[in-house]
C-alpha cells in the first residue's frame, strides 16, 4: 500500500519555551512552590517531546509499533493541556522546529505556535497508524487485514482531525503556515482519502478470500480506485504537486479497476454472459497495460519528493509482481473464453458495459476518544492547570481566577502540613532501620559488639589519617615531590646540553679539516662518523624520559587541583587527636534497654505505615483537585446575565466542584496534626533511650563516621604522592647513570678529535693548522675514558626500554599506575642493543700508527 513521510522534528528546549511563557503571562511572580511545580511540569514536557523526537528522528520511516504511536499520543495529550493554559506565540527565544517543507526535505521550520507543533504530531501519528497497518496488511491472514483496515481508518481520522485543526487556524493567516507547506489543507485532506483507499484495499483482500459472490467482490474493489482516484485528483490540487505519489495513487486506481473488471467477467461467466464477459476482461487486460506500460516507467522517473511516497523502490516492486500475477493470469482467462465463445456462442464483445456500483466501506474514524483515554502525566496536569486559561475574559475569566487562587492556597496548606511530617518521618525512618538490626536489641551488658569489621574499619582509617599528619603531611608531600620533579629536569637538562656541545664541537672540525684539503681530511674522516649519527640513541632516550616527566607533570597538576579542592574536608583531621580515636582503653559500658528499643521499633514500624498511608491520600487528594480544576471550564451560556448573581452562582460552583474534596483535605490536614505530635513523642523517647546507652565507644564511632570520607580522602592522597616520589626516585636514577654515559661518550669523541687533527698536522708540515683542534671541554675524562668508545661498552642498557613508571599512562583518577603486583623488572633490550630499538654504530676509533701512510 502507499505510505507517505512522516515529518522529522529538530530538537526544542520546551523547557525553557514553556516556562518562560507561562511565568511571562503571570501579573505577578510565581510562589516558590507554584514555580517548583511549574518547573516539574516543564521538565516532563522536555522528556515527552524528546520520547517523540527519538520515534519520529528516522528519516527511513516511523517504527511500525504500538510503542510509537503511545508515545505520540502522550506527547499530544500533554500538549493539548498546555495549549489550554500556556499561550506560546508572545515569546520568541524558542522555537518549535520540523522539517515541514514539501519543497526542501532538508529545510528547518521554525514556529513559536504550539498549534503548529500539535498539527504536526497529528501527521505524524496518522503516519505511525498507516506503518502499522501496512504491517498488519503483509502478514495476509484474515484477522490481520482488519486489524490493517481498522490501522488505515485511524490514520485517515488523524489526518481528517489535523485538516480541521488546520481549516480553523486558516483564517488567522499565520506566518507558520507559509512555512510548514508540507501541513497544507488540500495536501493532508488527500492524505485521508489514501488512507481510506487503504483501508478499502485491506477490506478487498478479506472479500476475495471470504467466499463472497464476485459481483460483490467487484463492488468493494470498484469503491478502492473511486477513492484513489479521488487521491490523484485531490493530489493535482495541491501546491506542491508530489508526482511520485499522484502516479502510485493512479496505478492502484488501474490495478483496482483491473480487479473490478475481473471480478464481473468471473461473475458473467457464472451467468453464461459471453459477451459482457469478453469486454470485461479486454477492460481489465487494458486496466493492466496502462499501469505496467505508462504508469510504473513513470514513477520510476520521477524524482523523490519530501511529501511523496515513504519507499518507491518496495512500492514498484510490489505493484509489479501483482500486475504480473493478474496480467498472466487475464491472458489466460480471455484466451480461455476467446475458444470457449469460438466454439459455443459465437458472440460479439458487448460494445459497452455498465459501470458497476461501488461499495465503499471505510470512513474515517473519530479520534477523539482514542486521545482522551490516554492520561496526562500528573506533573504536567499540576504544573499547568494551576495556570489561568489561555483565551478567556468577562466572567469566565473571574471565575478562572478565582479556581487558580484556590488551587494555590490549598496546595500551599497541605505543604506546609506535610513539611514537619515528613521531616520527622525520614528521622524515624533511619532510627527505626537502626533498630531492625538484631544485634541492637541483643546487646548485653558490654557494648564492645557495637565495634564491627566495619566500624572498626573506620576507626582504622581514621586514625592513620591522624597519626600521619593530616593535611600538613599531604603538603610536605606535594613539596617534596615538586623539588623531585625539578631536580629531575635539571639532570635532563644537563645531559641535553652536554650531547648538544659534542655535535657543535663535531661540526667546528668537520668544518675546519674540511676547508683545510678537502682529499687529506676525507682520508682521515673516513672511520669518524658525525655526532647526530652516533648520539641519536642518547637523544632518544632523552626524548623517552622527557615524556615521561611530562607525564608526570600532569598527574602533578590533576593532584595540586584535587588536594586544593578536598582541603576544607581534610582540615577537619587537624582538629583530632589520636586519643579521640582510641578504642583500645574501652572496656565495659552502661547496656542499652533492648525490651524497651524493641517496644520503641514496633511503635516506629506503625507509624511509618500510618503516616506513609495519610500522605499518599493527601498527595492523591491534591492530585483530584487539579484534574477537577483542569476540566472546570464555563462557558457563556452558564454563567448568569445578572452580574449581582454571579458571586452566588460562582461559589455555589465551586462548593459543587471542590466542595467532597476540601472536606477530605480538611479531615486529612487534622489527621496529619495527630501524626506529627505522635511522631514526635516517638523520637523523644528514642532520643531519651539512646542517651541512656551512649558511650565513649558510641562518641568514637559517630566520630569515625563524620570522618569517614576525609580519612578516605587523605589514604588516597597519601598513596598517590608516595607513588610519585618512587617515580621521580627511579628516574632519578636512571637521569644519573645516562649522565655518566653521555661524560664517556663525549671524552672518547674528544679524544679521537684529537688524535685526527694531531695526525693531520703532522701530514701537512708546512701547513698552518693552527686552531683546528677538537675543542676543550670544561669536564674532565676519567682515566679510563680515552679508548673507551673503541667497543660497545652499553651492551646492557639500562635505558633501552622505559623504567617501571608508575606515571606512564595516567589517567584522570589521580593514579599513578605502574609495575603491579607480579609483574618483576621491565624487560631488558635485546642482546647488544642500544637505546629505543637503535643500535650502536661499531667502529674502530682512528689510529694512525695502524694505517698506512697514503702516496705522496
Amino acid at each position: 500500500m502507499a505510505q507517505v513521510r512522516a515529518i522529522v522534528p529538530g530538537k526544542t528546549d520546551v523547557h525553557s519555551m514553556l516556562y518562560y511563557a507561562a511565568t511571562a503571562a503571570q501579573s505577578r511572580p510565581l510562589e516558590p512552590l507554584r514555580a517548583q511545580k511549574l518547573t516539574k511540569a516543564c521538565e516532563s514536557m522536555q522528556t515527552l517531546r524528546m520520547g517523540m523526537y527519538t520515534v519520529c528522528a528516522d528519516r527511513q520511516g516511523l517504527p511500525a509499533s504500538e510503542m510509537a504511536k503511545t508515545t505520540l499520543l502522550k506527547y499530544f495529550r500533554a500538549l493539548d493541556m498546555v495549549a489550554a493554559h500556556v499561550d506560546t506565540g508572545k515569546q520568541t527565544r524558542v522555537m518549535f522546529r520540523w522539517m515541514a517543507s514539501a519543497r526542501d526535505p532538508n529545510e528547518m521550520c521554525e514556529s513559536n505556535q504550539i498549534i503548529a507543533e500539535k498539527a504536526s504530531v497529528l501527521f505524524n501519528l496518522a503516519c505511525s497508524c498507516s506503518r502499522i497497518g501496512e504491517w498488519q496488511f503483509d502478514s495476509r491472514g484474515t484477522d490481520s487485514l482488519r486489524e490493517a483496515a481498522k490501522e488505515f481508518q485511524q490514520a485517515a481520522g488523524f489526518f481528517k482531525t489535523c485538516s480541521e485543526m488546520l481549516v480553523q487556524r486558516s483564517a488567522a493567516s499565520d506566518d507558520w503556515q507559509v512555512q510548514f507547506t508540507k501541513l497544507s489543507i488540500d495536501y493532508v485532506r488527500a492524505l485521508e482519502i489514501l488512507m481510506l483507499g487503504n483501508a478499502q484495499a485491506a477490506f478487498y483482500e478479506v472479500a476475495t478470500t471470504s467466499g463472497l459472490a464476485d459481483d460483490q467482490t467487484a463492488r468493494i474493489a470498484g469503491g478502492a480506485r473511486n477513492l484513489f482516484l479521488l487521491c490523484s485528483r485531490k493530489l493535482e490540487q495541491c501546491p506542491e504537486k508530489p508526482e511520485d505519489l499522484f502516479i502510485a495513487c493512479q496505478i492502484l486506481e488501474s490495478y483496482f479497476e483491473a480487479e473490478l473488471q475481473s471480478k464481473m467477467a468471473l461473475h458473467h461467466r457464472a451467468n453464461h454472459d459471453m459477451a459482457p464477459r469478453l469486454t470485461r476482461l479486454q477492460l481489465s487486460l487494458h486496466a493492466v497495460y496502462r499501469a505496467r506500460g505508462s504508469l510504473l516507467p513513470m514513477l520510476r522517473s520521477t524524482r523523490m519528493h519530501s511529501n511523496g511516497l515513504l519507499d518507491k523502490p518496495n512500492f514498484i516492486s510490489t505493484m509489479e509482481r501483482r500486475l504480473e500475477l493478474i496480467d498472466r493470469e487475464l491472458r489466460e482467462r480471455h484466451a480461455m473464453a476467446k475458444d470457449e465463445n469460438d466454439k459455443i456462442y459465437l458472440a460479439v464483445p458487448a460494445s459497452r458495459v455498465d459501470d458497476v456500483e461501488a461499495r465503499v466501506s471505510v470512513k474515517s474514524s473519530p479520534v477523539q476518544s482514542l486521545i482522551d483515554s490516554v492520561e496526562i502525566e500528573p506533573d504536567v496536569i499540576s504544573g499547568f492547570s494551576q495556570l489561568m486559561s489561555v483565551g478567556k475574559s468577562g466572567p469566565a475569566l473571574e471565575y478562572a481566577n478565582m479556581v487558580s487562587q484556590m488551587l494555590s492556597s490549598k496546595t500551599q496548606s497541605v505543604s506546609s502540613a506535610l513539611a514537619p511530617v515528613e521531616e520527622l518521618l525520614s528521622l524515624i525512618h533511619i532510627q527505626s532501620d537502626k533498630l531492625r538490626d538484631p544485634s541492637v536489641l541483643a546487646t548485653s551488658s558490654n557494648d564492645s559488639t557495637r565495634l564491627t569489621a566495619m566500624n572498626e574499619a573506620k576507626l582504622k582509617s581514621a586514625l592513620e589519617a591522624v597519626k600521619g599528619g593530616g593535611i600538613q603531611r599531604l603538603r610536605s608531600l606535594e613539596a617534596e615531590v615538586m623539588v623531585q620533579s625539578e631536580d629531575c629536569k635539571r639532570h635532563l637538562a644537563e645531559i641535553l646540553a652536554s650531547i648538544s656541545r659534542e655535535e657543535a664541537d663535531d661540526a667546528t672540525l668537520f668544518h675546519q679539516l674540511s676547508t683545510a684539503n678537502a682529499t687529506l681530511a676525507q682520508d682521515l674522516l673516513r672511520t669518524r662518523r658525525r655526532s647526530q649519527e652516533v648520539s641519536a640513541h642518547y637523544r632518544a632516550t632523552c626524548d623517552r624520559i622527557r615524556s615521561e616527566l611530562n607525564a608526570a607533570g600532569r598527574a602533578d597538576e590533576q593532584l595540586r587541583t584535587r588536594l586544593a579542592s578536598h582541603a576544607d574536608m581534610l582540615s577537619k583531621l587537624e582538629d583530632v587527636s589520636p586519643a579521640d580515636l582510641d578504642v583500645s582503653a574501652v572496656s565495659t559500658v552502661a547496656p542499652f534497654k533492648a525490651k524497651a528499643l524493641e517496644q520503641i521499633g514496633a511503635e516506629m514500624r506503625l507509624a511509618e505505615s500510618l503516616s506513609d498511608s495519610l500522605i499518599a491520600k493527601c498527595k492523591k487528594s491534591l492530585e483530584t483537585l487539579e484534574s477537577i480544576a483542569a476540566a472546570d471550564e464555563l462557558t457563556s451560556d452558564e454563567i448568569p446575565a445578572d452580574a449581582s448573581k454571579r458571586a452566588e452562582f460562582f461559589a455555589k460552583r465551586m462548593e459543587s466542584q471542590y466542595g467532597k474534596v476540601h472536606a477530605n483535605i480538611a479531615q486529612q490536614k487534622r489527621e496529619l496534626f495527630d501524626v506529627e505530635q505522635q511522631l514526635m513523642g516517638i523520637m523523644d523517647r528514642t532520643l531519651e533511650q539512646n542517651a541512656s546507652g551512649r558511650n565513649a565507644l558510641e562518641e568514637k564511632i559517630q566520630l569515625a563516621d563524620a570522618l569517614e570520607e576525609s580519612a578516605s580522602e587523605w589514604a588516597t592522597l597519601c598513596s598517590y604522592l608516595n607513588e610519585g616520589l618512587k617515580f621521580y626516585a627511579s628516574e632519578k636514577k636512571n637521569l644519573v647513570k645516562l649522565a655518566q654515559d653521555v661524560l664517556v661518550f663525549t671524552e672518547a669523541r674528544k679524544t679521537e678529535g684529537d688524535q685526527i687533527s694531531n695526525e693531520l698536522n703532522r701530514r701537512m708540515a708546512g701547513m698552518s693548522l693552527a686552531g683546528a683542534g677538537y675543542p676543550q671541554h670544561s669536564e674532565q675524562a676519567p682515566a679510563s675514558g680515552a679508548h673507551a668508545y673503541g667497543h660497545n661498552p652499553y651492551g646492557h642498557n639500562p635505558y633501552g626500554q622505559p623504567s617501571s613508571n608508575p606515571y606512564s599512562g595516567i589517567a584522570p583518577s589521580f593514579s599513578y599506575p605502574g609495575a603491579g603486583p607480579g609483574q618483576g623488572q621491565p624487560p631488558q633490550p635485546p642482546h647488544g642493543g642500544g637505546f629505543g630499538g637503535y643500535q650502536p654504530p661499531s667502529y674502530q676509533p682512528f689510529y694512525p700508527q695502524n694505517r698506512p701512510r697514503p702516496p705522496p
